[in-house]
């Protein structure tokens, strides 16, 4: 049941991501209006600081590595076989595939 939990949460921060990376280019569009429209520098800060904010609000690369890192031990320990961290290094290589599939996709 942990484990499901743990995948439920990695579910819910990747959606999360999802969205912010979909945020990014808006803003990125309004930074540009703002400078053409030549609104005030504090408006097109703003408007810069919420675009990076975005681009790094719901990365899911520490939670990726939390879980690879929580097989390795598991291993040291002998508490799991070692099929079952390979399983688990290969779940996290996946989403991390998919993350990146997903950005590459989004800066097209």
């Amino acid at each position: 049941m942990k484990n499901f939990w743990e995948k439920f949460k990695l579910f819910w921060k990747e959606l999360g991501n999802i969205l912010t990376n979909l945020l990014c280019p808006i803003l990125s569009i309004l930074c540009a209006l703002a400078e053409l429209l030549h609104l005030p520098t504090s408006v097109i800060n703003a408007l810069k600081k919420a675009e990076h904010w975005a681009f790094y609000a719901s990365a899911t690369k520490p939670m990726i590595d939390s879980i690879i890192e929580s097989a390795d031990k598991k291993l040291e320990d002998d508490k799991i076989e070692y099929s079952e961290a390979v399983d688990l290094a290969q779940e996290g290589a996946e989403v991390v595939e998919k993350v990146v599939n997903d950005l590459q996709s989004a800066n097209i």
